[in-house]
């Protein structure tokens, strides 16, 4: 029994949520199974697809025993946060690791997270994050951007301090202490987590030698699209953070910038002064980021179409809950 204990205690459960992932998660799922760290199970949580993402997942069933399917109905746009809650719940491994459908992880990956889990304070770990396969300027340049970022070792260090970073692979016992996954939060769920942990003195710890890589829109109309409901969604997660909600602020206030610039001069003044600290940040990034770094150049327009509509989706959501109240 003892034995049995322990192995459990060592089995790391992958919890995949997954709604309409069928362009992805075959190799998101060929990624989990060839870990070189093979003490697994993979929980796949089927929130109500409507293409072929169960019959895929139960393709990979029939040659590999460690992967469990749950299907539940997809009752409203809770984002992912309640399928990765009943995963984590029907899992039976002490550690997690929590993906995303739309990626796929290097071989090494928990078994480099899972090493730097080696102190009692130490929560979890989380590999650098790449961009899949980047194919349209606006992905090139999101590539651009993660690179210098991610290839910033203290600048990591500091956005895990402000809980801006959630663990990807993390012992489930303390997930529980800290209160869990909230089910009120659409996005950023991880992040309100990683604060949870922040808060009650435990570490994360970043893996730079290992990565995982995530796909995201690349069409420009989609991304803005993708960008407003992203927005709306984080309402609940973004009101409560002063920063955040000054920065929502911050990136709507180029509108009527622009717009009142036919008017008088002193707005085409302030509108590139908003503009200037973005290409600033660029040109730093520069000195971190190892692929696509020409994108720079396009780097302030990449942000704008990403932070503008996601501005816009918060404003509605607060707007849309005043009116209602």
């Amino acid at each position: 029994m003892k034995g049995e204990s322990e192995n459990q205690n060592k089995l790391v459960s992958i919890i995949v949520a997954a709604r309409n992932e069928e362009e992805y998660i075959g190799e998101s799922l060929k990624s989990l199974i060839n870990q070189t760290y093979e003490n697994t199970e993979i929980v796949v949580v089927n929130d109500g697809s409507t293409d072929r993402t169960e019959e895929i997942v139960r393709d990979y069933m029939k040659k590999h025993k460690k992967i469990k399917l749950i299907n539940i109905e997809h009752e409203r746009d809770w984002g992912p946060v309640i399928p990765k809650r009943i995963g984590i719940d029907s899992s039976k491994g002490g550690y997690l690791l929590v993906v995303d459908a739309d990626a796929y992880y290097d071989s090494d990956y928990i078994e480099k997270c899972l090493e730097k889990i080696d102190d009692k304070k130490v929560a979890g770990s989380l590999g650098a994050l790449r961009v899949w396969e980047p194919r349209t300027w606006f992905s090139k340049c999101r590539d651009f951007h993660y690179r210098g970022r991610w290839n910033n070792l203290k600048n990591i260090e500091r956005e895990i301090m402000a809980g801006l970073l959630p663990p990807w692979v993390f012992r489930k016992d303390v997930y529980y202490e800290v209160g869990e996954y909230n089910p009120e939060l659409p996005y950023g769920e991880d992040r309100d987590f990683a604060r949870k942990l922040i808060r009650n003195g435990y570490r994360i710890v970043y893996v730079p030698e290992t990565e995982w890589h995530h796909k995201w829109e690349e069409k420009t109309l989609k991304v803005i699209k993708s960008q407003f409901k992203i927005g709306y969604s984080n309402y609940n997660y973004v009101k409560s953070n002063r920063i955040e909600v000054l920065k929502k602020l911050y990136f709507l206030s180029l509108i009527p910038f622009i717009l009142l610039s036919f008017v008088n001069w002193i707005f085409v003044f302030l509108a590139l002064m908003h503009v200037l600290p973005i290409g600033i940040k660029g040109l730093r990034l520069l000195k971190h980021s190892d692929k696509n770094r020409k994108y720079f150049l396009l780097f302030p327009l990449y942000i704008y179409v990403n932070d503008i509509p996601s501005s816009a989706g918060f404003i509605y959501g607060f707007l849309k809950r005043a009116f209602k109240s």
